[in-house]
């Protein structure tokens, strides 16, 4: 079902997100060789889901990525799964499964690469048949299905769609910058969770983002969120010895950062974030750190 326009488009060089090199295995961007698919659902309280499922080796042993997403909101799992032209099959654990065939229509589809402007693939259309179940984690989304028109613009979408860059520029010890940084980490390699504040000046709005992951048997899921609020939800001096976070929603609690204290005090409180299916994740406490620095964020 690949083409030879769209191995051009996965090996045109573009940039590719981890999820995406996760899915492909080492060589597979230059040499698109096996079976592939790929379909969306919608599920409830505004997410989507979009599979995209891989496999290089004759007997089919390859790997399923399920992204499940909403404006500022992510989460992806990553499992084995068994892919051929004709199925994909694939074990999510708790939280669902997949087990369709595919049933061609008989004629051919076209899609628009996106990556040139008279780029096109053409594909065997057709519906993936079978049993597609998904239950999000404390019920943050549900997607339930018997059947879901084949597609690639998923895989397109990895490799030929523009990308969004933000930057920062970060200044360590006094300075006239007069906005901050303050981020929150693991310090175990085991355990996965970053999440980082904002702010270019005192009082202006505050933008967040936070990642976190984990391995629940062979399943792999990785959580995302990101977003902006009011200002005065970070409050710090300008030499940065003192700082306290009070952020709305997705954050409950309030957390104070004290640059002289003892390290098992420096950083105190009840703050917590919910992520897309797992809430409430502290983010004090033991195993986390935090750093605040005079910083500015760009976006474009």
């Amino acid at each position: 079902m690949v083409t030879r326009l769209l191995r051009r488009a996965l090996s045109a060089g573009s940039v590719v997100t981890i999820a995406a090199v996760a899915l492909l295995p080492a060589g597979a961007i230059a040499d698109v060789v096996g079976a592939s698919g790929a379909f969306t659902l919608r599920g409830s309280h505004g997410y989507s889901m979009t599979v995209l499922a891989y496999s290089r080796r004759a007997d089919g042993q390859g790997q399923v990525l399920v992204s499940v997403h909403r404006k500022r909101a992510d989460v992806t799992y990553i499992a084995p799964a068994t892919v051929t032209d004709a199925l994909i099959e694939a074990d999510l654990g708790s939280v669902g499964a997949i087990s369709v065939a595919f049933v061609p229509s008989g004629s051919v589809a076209e899609e628009r690469t996106g990556c040139a402007k008279d780029d096109f693939i053409q594909f065997d259309a057709g519906m993936y048949q079978g049993t597609i179940e998904f239950h999000g984690e404390e019920g943050f989304t549900e997607a339930s299905a018997t059947e879901a028109h084949a597609e690639y613009k998923p895989f397109l979408d990895l490799v030929c769609s523009g990308l969004s860059v933000s930057g920062e520029t970060t200044v360590f010890g006094a300075t006239g910058m007069p906005g901050a940084r303050l981020r929150v980490g693991s310090v175990s390699p085991r355990r996965h969770l970053m999440v980082q504040f904002n702010e270019n000046r005192p009082g202006a709005r505050m933008t967040f983002e936070g990642r976190t992951s984990e391995r629940h048997g062979s399943v792999v899921i990785s959580r995302s969120i990101q977003g902006a609020t009011r200002g005065g939800a970070f409050e710090f001096g300008d030499d940065l010895r003192v700082a306290r976070i009070a952020p709305p929603a997705p954050f409950s609690g309030s957390a104070a950062f004290h640059r002289n204290a003892p390290l098992s005090n420096r950083w105190t409180g009840p703050l917590a974030i919910d992520f897309p299916g797992k809430s409430n994740v502290p983010l004090t406490g033991p195993g986390l750190r935090a750093s605040l620095v005079h910083a500015k964020r760009t976006a474009s």
